[in-house]
């Protein structure tokens, strides 16, 4: 059960609890009012990238992030590639956000390749513009901006449009989704699923989807390809992200269900 140390105020005749600790050794997190239970899969997940705590700034923007489980922390070196950093953003519950333009972007270095398995992967994020001549890469294990080398994948933008998709590398070539397009000035949950067990390839856009058919070969997949929020050479284009997260499993449909549920309350979505 979690640990309550403190109350909060709300605006009826009453006090409710605030969960302030840890669920299962899981780092302490704001899950909303209500203390909703935390993410699916939690066993399975390998890396926990928020944007309301854990930040290193450099005058004001994120030079690094730092992974709530581990120890795979996003970073940026370069002072003129690292994006913005704001505190509180009312359209989100007052919680923080970054702010990727054009050359921006964070690094966690070549790590948590899919190897041998399956993976997935979530972000929150808003996409404010179009890029006009380049995908713009939301978040990705890939060395140019899409998967093009065996094992690599990424959640990307079509170059000028606001249509969403996944796209793996598997044994064979580039597999890619169905595009799903976006409202510019809107907040999406958006998951890839690489299920390479039952040959599928998932695009969930908060709980819609769209799939495409993978190798189930079972190749031992590394690519040399770092893991990135953003990507250096998307050109043009501007996003803001909350949250990322990653596990090494394939997540199924309820579970994705249940992480868009906790998301919408936590960053007060409808």
């Amino acid at each position: 059960m979690p640990m309550f140390t403190g109350f909060q105020r709300t605006n009826q005749p009453f006090i409710t609890a605030r969960p302030v600790e840890l669920f299962a050794g899981i780092p302490k997190t704001d899950f909303g009012n209500n203390g909703t239970l935390p993410y699916a899969q939690m066993g399975n997940m390998t890396a926990w990238w928020e944007t309301s705590n854990s930040i290193t700034l450099n005058s004001g923007n994120v030079s690094s992030m730092l992974d709530k489980l581990n120890s795979y922390n996003m970073q940026q070196a370069t002072a003129a590639n690292q994006p913005l950093w704001v505190q509180q953003d009312s359209t989100v519950r007052g919680l923080s956000e970054i702010t990727f333009t054009s050359g921006k972007s964070l690094s966690a270095g070549n790590i948590l390749t899919i190897g041998t398995g399956n993976l997935s992967a979530c972000v929150v994020f808003m996409l404010n513009a179009t890029t006009p001549s380049n995908n713009d890469i939301i978040f990705c294990q890939s060395q140019n901006n899409g998967a093009s080398n065996s094992g690599e994948w990424c959640i990307r933008v079509t170059a000028g449009t606001s249509n969403i998709l996944t796209q793996f590398f598997d044994e064979v070539s580039a597999k890619s989704t169905t595009v799903t397009t976006l409202t510019l000035g809107v907040v999406y949950i958006v998951h890839i699923v690489i299920d390479r067990t039952n040959g599928r390839l998932y695009n969930y856009v908060n709980n819609g989807v769209q799939s495409a058919t993978i190798a189930t070969t079972g190749s031992n997949l590394n690519p040399a390809a770092a893991l990135k929020l953003n990507s250096a050479g998307s050109s043009g284009a501007s996003q803001i992200t909350y949250e990322a997260m990653m596990w090494n499993t394939a997540l199924s449909a309820s579970d994705v269900s249940q992480n868009v549920n906790v998301l919408k309350a936590k960053y007060g979505l409808p």
